[in-house]
C-alpha cells in the first residue's frame, strides 16, 4: 500500500480537510488499498506519532469540461475503528 507523511499535507481544522496537491505526492500516489477489493486510496502516517489511517477514493470533483479537479478521500471503517474522531474528516487532493 502507499505511504504518504502528513508533512505533505496541510490541515484545516475548522473544515475537518486535510489537503495536498498531487504534485507534492509523486507519480502514482494512490493505488488498491485491498489485495482482494478494487477500493483505491493510500495510507497516511502521523509525522508526529507515526499512526497510521488509511483513506480511500470516494468521488473525484471535475470542471465544466470533464477535467478532474480533485479527488475526495474518506477514512476506512478499519481507521475508524481505531480514530473514531476521524468521522467527520476528508481528504482531498488537488490535480495541479
Amino acid at each position: 500500500m502507499i505511504k504518504h507523511c502528513t508533512s505533505k499535507f496541510s490541515t484545516l481544522l475548522d473544515k475537518n480537510l486535510i489537503v495536498a496537491e498531487a504534485s507534492d505526492l509523486g507519480r502514482n500516489w494512490f493505488d488498491r488499498i485491498y489485495q482482494d477489493a478494487m477500493d483505491a486510496g493510500f495510507t497516511l502516517v502521523s509525522r508526529r506519532t507515526g499512526a497510521e489511517t488509511v483513506w480511500y477514493l470516494n468521488h473525484d470533483r471535475k470542471d465544466q469540461d470533464g477535467d478532474t479537479v480533485s479527488w475526495v478521500f474518506f477514512p476506512t471503517n478499519e481507521t475508524l475503528r481505531k480514530q473514531p474522531h476521524l468521522k467527520t474528516w476528508t481528504v482531498e487532493v488537488f490535480n495541479d
